[in-house]
C-alpha cells in the first residue's frame, strides 16, 4: 500500500492510524503478471 500524506500528518513510526481508499482512484495490479487490472 503507497499512502500519500499531508506534510503536517503527524505519524511516527510504529504507531496505527486508520486511513481511508479514495477507491475512484485506486489501481489494482495481478500479482502474478504484475498487468494492471481494469
Amino acid at each position: 500500500v503507497v499512502a500519500r500524506l499531508r506534510a503536517d500528518a503527524n505519524i511516527q513510526p510504529g504507531t496505527s492510524t486508520p486511513l481511508a481508499f479514495n477507491l475512484t482512484k485506486a489501481v489494482f495490479f495481478d500479482p502474478a503478471t504484475e498487468n494492471r487490472i481494469l
